[in-house]
């Protein structure tokens, strides 16, 4: 049995273009002239690793020559030890402890570290490119960072002075330059190994 309604459908006749159905807001007519509303991009930074390397270089040599920082050498750029000695700097004056800082921070605290952080956040500000970030897997990269800092200290230097104490003509920057690339090759290939498993267990 079927439900009768009080009119009657609507026949549609040869010739005739459908119906539209009306919604209750006419459609935005695009005027002469109006230029359509874009997102602006972000300033575009551009820097080579060669300008980049050569501007680190130069920089930490001149910085070290104008603070008259000698020894210990290749001082001018690290991370390893500039933020030790800005942790045992901020101590001692806090704290009166006696922790053993290098020359250059003996009367002023150095902060390479703080102007890298800085320069890197304005960068993304003017690129935009800042995204707050969940971090994943935090206890294992708190624990690898932790191991990496450790060697750190041991060698007293990071990968860059490492690169500046070869140029100094330093044995120890020399050895541990080599061992760097070693790293660098075996992490590289393990990496590789390690995604062409995943995709061939993923492709079975």
């Amino acid at each position: 049995m079927e439900k009768k309604s009080g009119m009657a459908p609507m026949e549609k006749k040869p010739g005739m273009a459908p119906m539209e159905k009306k919604s209750g807001m006419a459609p935005m007519e695009k005027k002469p002239g109006m230029a359509p509303v874009e997102k602006k991009p972000g300033l575009k930074i551009k820097v080579s690793p060669l300008a980049a390397g050569l501007t680190l270089g130069v920089g930490a040599a001149l910085v070290q020559a104008y603070f008259d920082v000698f020894p210990p050498v290749a001082d001018g750029f690290c991370f390893i030890c500039h933020p030790r000695d800005l942790v045992n700097w901020v101590s001692n004056a806090l704290f009166g402890t006696e922790w053993a800082v290098s020359a250059m921070s003996s009367v002023y605290p150095v902060l390479t570290l703080v102007g890298v952080m800085l320069g890197a956040f304005v960068a993304s500000l003017l690129a935009k490119e800042f995204k707050w970030r969940p971090a994943r897997d935090r206890i294992k990269h708190f624990a690898l960072g932790f191991v990496t800092v450790i060697c750190g200290i041991l060698l007293a230097a990071c990968p860059i002075r490492i690169v500046l104490q070869s140029a100094y003509g330093d044995p120890l920057g020399i050895v541990g330059w080599v061992f760097v690339i070693v790293g660098v090759v075996t992490a590289t290939l393990f990496l590789r190994w390690r995604a062409t498993r995943a995709t061939e267990k993923g492709g079975k």
